[in-house]
């Protein structure tokens, strides 16, 4: 990584090989340390859950970014045999999973939502698709806000957000890129995009949570900090982060939300720090089969990402390692043990920093990346939003292109005008709230 790093930055190879250059890296002793222990442990832990044949096929990962700097600290790639197998699994992009839903509540607050808008959060089929959208379990919530659903991941509501805004799809990913987190496979525009079938890597990801961290200043992640030459003249610095590429009230609203999967949601599991912490879970899955899971949060100082996978493509089943007595392999167990274990030790000794106050974009009078007092709110109902029969996707073309992946472990899908009327009905009663928030 270093070697290709300073050629990338304008290094020649006679440089890098023989130039007598002194290079200073990003890495922290003790956090790398922590990392490999950690990753070690926990994938020791989770891979006897399925015996000793299936155990060496679990693969964890751990990438964690300095938020003010971009500056990797620590890197665990999983425990291979490098001779068999030099895949390094924390800079390995696999499908997001809920993870991904944070950058379409940003595009959902960049055009005229907040976080009390009101979403579905029932089973519902969208327009122009013959499948409908579920949630984990088939489970029901009814309107719910669009805070509400990044606490508990809803499926359905995402779906439906991404839906009512103009070009959605296009709007989640621009989101994803302005925090720093390059395209790859699976990313093709279609609604069901905000449910993690594009693929990230651990430390693309760590770095797209550390924009966010960092007021929405985008983070690149590096591993060179410093470079000099012989004489000890310097020749490089890395730069820090400078531009504001996600709008700093709307980190601050979506930092918010995600604090409130820590202390209310699906990621309880890291509440006790000790730490200001938000953070996001997520569990990819495809028909009955889990292909990854994640964890990925940040402190004020440090973010860090948490994957796991199987398989010698990591696209092997998880279900095989679940913790004992859960139904499948969850974000919200060994991914977020993983975080918390790790970051106990990364964040030891640092001060508790506080996260700031959410901003309430696109209420009370307040709308996204504005100074100007005289921008009045934006209607949530309106603002860069359409109603479903003013779609032009061609769902059935682009989820067939995606192969219908059921994110979060949703149940198999089983279509029904039942479900279509049902849920015309919920909406028309839930307009009114939505008008109201």
């Amino acid at each position: 990584m270093v070697e290709q790093e300073l050629l990338d930055d304008g290094f020649s190879e006679d440089q890098v090989n023989g130039g007598g250059l002194k290079i200073t890296t990003t890495f922290d002793l003790t956090a790398q340390r922590a990392a490999v222990t950690t990753g070690q442990r926990f994938q020791m832990t989770a891979g006897a859950n399925a015996g000793e044949a299936k155990a060496k096929q679990l693969h964890a990962a751990i990438a964690s970014v300095d938020t003010a700097t971009g500056g990797v600290i620590a890197l665990y790639g999983g425990n291979n045999d490098y001779v068999a197998n030099t895949r390094n699994w924390a800079t390995t992009a696999r499908p997001a999973a809920s993870t991904f839903k944070t950058y379409a509540a940003i595009a959902g607050l960049r055009n005229g939502f907040n976080l009390e808008s009101v979403l579905d959060g029932d089973s519902f089929t969208p327009k122009g698709d013959k499948t409908p959208i579920r949630n984990e379990f088939k489970e029901e919530y009814g309107p719910v806000t669009l805070k509400k659903a990044l606490e508990d991941s809803i499926n359905t509501a995402f779906v439906d957000l991404v839906s009512q805004i103009r070009n959605g799809p296009a709007q989640v990913v621009k989101a994803a890129n302005d925090a720093g987190v390059p395209k790859g496979d699976g990313w093709d525009l279609n609604n069901r995009i905000p449910l993690g079938v594009a693929e990230v890597s651990p430390l693309h990801q760590a770095a797209g949570y550390a924009t966010l961290a960092d007021e929405g200043k985008q983070v690149t992640p590096h591993v060179v900090a410093k470079v000099t030459d012989k004489s000890g003249k310097t020749l490089y610095t890395a730069k820090t982060p400078s531009k504001q590429a996600i709008e700093k009230d709307i980190s601050h609203d979506v930092t918010y939300a995600l604090e409130n999967v820590v202390s209310e949601g699906t990621g309880t599991a890291v509440s006790g720090l000790g730490y200001p912490v938000a953070g996001k879970t997520g569990t990819n899955g495809v028909g009955d089969t889990i292909t990854s899971a994640w964890f990925v949060a940040y402190t004020r100082q440090i973010s860090t990402a948490v994957m796991y996978v199987a398989g010698d493509s990591g696209n092997g089943d998880l279900d095989a390692y679940a913790a004992p007595g859960d139904a499948t392999f969850f974000g919200g167990t060994y991914p977020a043990q993983t975080w918390a274990a790790y970051m106990s030790v990364a964040m030891s000794g640092k001060k508790a920093q506080k996260f700031p106050e959410p901003s309430w974009v696109n209420l009370s009078g307040k709308h996204h990346g504005s100074s100007d007092p005289q921008t009045s709110a934006a209607d949530p109902t309106t603002q860069g939003r359409r109603s479903r029969d003013d779609q032009h996707l061609d769902m059935a073309t682009q989820l067939e292109r995606a192969g219908h992946p059921d994110n979060d472990h949703d149940e198999p899908p089983d279509p029904s005008a039942d479900d279509l009327a049902t849920h015309q009905e919920r909406r028309a009663a839930a307009a009114p709230a939505a008008a109201a928030a």
